[in-house]
């Protein structure tokens, strides 16, 4: 399943991935010393990447809400 989603579900917050709020997107604010902009394609794949990460994890998330439902 990948990004923390075995037994333990990622209950710890955060699901596994080691982000912190933002992460994906930081070092790339304008005026950050060091960091050259992101390209506006960049961002575009990182965005998609993103939302297809997002995808899946909440279809993992319904897939195990559904089978903790069933056991109810």
């Amino acid at each position: 399943m990948g990004f923390g989603f075995g037994r333990g579900m990622g209950r710890g917050r955060g699901f596994g991935r080691g982000w912190g709020y933002n992460a994906p997107y930081q070092g790339f604010a304008p005026g950050n010393p060091g960091m050259s902009p992101m390209s506006k394609e960049d961002e575009i794949k990182l965005l998609k990447s993103e939302s297809e990460t997002l995808k899946r994890s909440q279809k993992d998330i319904e897939k195990r809400l559904s089978e903790l439902e069933k056991e109810e």
